[in-house]
């Protein structure tokens, strides 16, 4: 009970208590339940790990609802190695144990291995009488909606017709986002007009819809029809989304409108998400000298992201003063990240600072501390699901992939006429 409503210390000091009081009694393994999902909310991992060790020291497994709960606090502190290895040891399955292997890699980053946790419960599943639940389908959708991937997510809404589960709230609002991030606007938009129940998630997702699709106007129209109902307010997730919808639109007066709404009509205080927005707005339209002052006036302290903005808003319009003094507040609020090196790097590329860009470029080749993680791409070719990166040569059929890609550019070459000549360094 402490542990589940965020009581953790307590329940911690409960647990050894009895431990240490109650010599060859044991906590149930529900008991252990609960202060794994402690040790998860609270990013308790070497604890974890002490009590993974002693659940096996007093020969708890093979147990379900434990091995679950230890897959489940891996997930949260970002070991999905680790969650995977339990999972796959585990000597009896239910559906909680995939519905949450599967969101430990939705929440980490991994849809495409999601994806494939989805088809092995069809394939694997029935074996053990475990089939999809509604939990499943709704981390499935998120994992379509992160790769775009329209053919699957549409296969999903037939399962979920199907199966009687399309009516579900969170489903239709998990659709809607899918949808928009599959570039099919109109269809999150029938979706959302044909909603029997709107909950303030379905007016959020399709405000982030239009967002997306850099369809200002329209957010701004339905963020106006929200103001006005009855029933719904705006959160403060709602002024991010339409925050962020107007920097995508270049509304900078309407968003300023809205910013300056938020605690004197809804009583809401703007986060530092919400002043991220801002300044992302103002770089989004070129006005990079009014993001810095609208960041030094602001009633809090500025954090990475904010920074990250101006120091990307600053690599398109070249401006290089502005980048060196957002990338040396970076330095001191996270002097091990690369994000922030390459961006400067790029604008000192974009103002034609070549010998600034190359020293930075030679710091990362003597460095092994600045290692840049490549970002991966993938593409559906049939139904299937092919991830790569840059530079990657893993395909069997790479050489001959690359020849098309060289012959393409050579095309391109040729038929089109360079009016940009800016070049960025990664």
């Amino acid at each position: 009970m402490y542990s589940t409503n965020g009581y953790f210390r307590e329940s911690l000091t409960i647990f050894c208590r009895f431990c240490f009081k109650n010599e060859g009694l044991y906590p149930s393994p529900e008991s252990m339940a609960s202060l794994l999902q402690g040790c998860g909310n609270c990013g308790s991992l070497k604890l974890g790990k002490e009590i993974h060790g002693y659940l096996i020291k007093h020969g708890f497994f093979p147990c379900t609802i434990a091995e679950n709960s230890l897959i489940n606090m891996y997930a949260r502190n970002g070991c999905e190695d680790s969650a995977l290895i339990l999972f796959r040891t585990m000597a009896k399955r239910d559906v909680i144990s995939w519905n949450t292997i599967i969101n430990c890699f939705v929440k980490n980053s991994q849809p495409v291995a999601a994806l494939g946790l989805l088809g092995k419960i069809h394939r694997e599943g029935s074996r053990d009488n475990v089939y999809p639940d509604f939990v499943t389908l709704l981390a499935s959708l998120e994992a379509c909606s992160d790769l775009a991937l329209l053919l699957q997510g549409q296969v999903l809404q037939s399962y979920l017709t199907r199966t009687g589960l399309l009516g579900d709230i969170f489903v239709q609002n998990a659709l809607i986002d899918m949808y928009a991030k599959s570039g099919r606007l109109d269809f999150a938009e029938n979706i959302f007009k044909e909603m029997h129940e709107k909950d303030i998630g379905s007016w959020n997702s399709i405000i982030a819809a239009y967002g997306i699709n850099g369809n200002g106007t329209s957010a701004l129209k339905v963020f106006a029809d929200l103001e006005r109902s009855e029933t719904r307010k705006p959160n403060a997730i709602t002024f991010t989304n339409v925050l962020s919808a107007c920097a995508h639109a270049g509304l900078v007066e309407e968003g300023f409108k809205i910013f300056n709404s938020m605690e004197k009509r809804h009583n809401i205080r703007p986060s530092t998400e919400h002043y991220a927005c801002m300044v992302d707005l103002l770089g989004r339209a070129g006005r990079v000298e009014e993001a810095e002052t609208f960041i030094y006036k602001m009633p809090m302290q500025p954090g990475p992201d904010i920074w990250a903005a101006l120091l990307s808003a600053c690599v398109v319009v070249g401006n290089v003063t502005i980048a060196e003094k957002a990338a040396k507040e970076l330095a001191i609020i996270e002097p091990s990240s690369s994000i922030w090196r390459v961006a400067l790097s790029n604008a000192y590329a974009a103002a034609g600072k070549w010998q600034e860009a190359a020293e930075i470029r030679a710091e990362f080749r003597r460095s092994k501390q600045f290692v840049k993680e490549g970002g991966w791409s993938s593409v559906n070719v049939e139904g299937y699901e092919f991830s790569f990166m840059a530079g990657d040569t893993k395909h069997p059929q790479s050489a001959m992939i690359y020849g098309i890609i060289c012959t393409l550019q050579h095309h391109m070459q040729d038929r089109a006429s360079i009016h940009n000549n800016t070049v960025l360094t990664w």
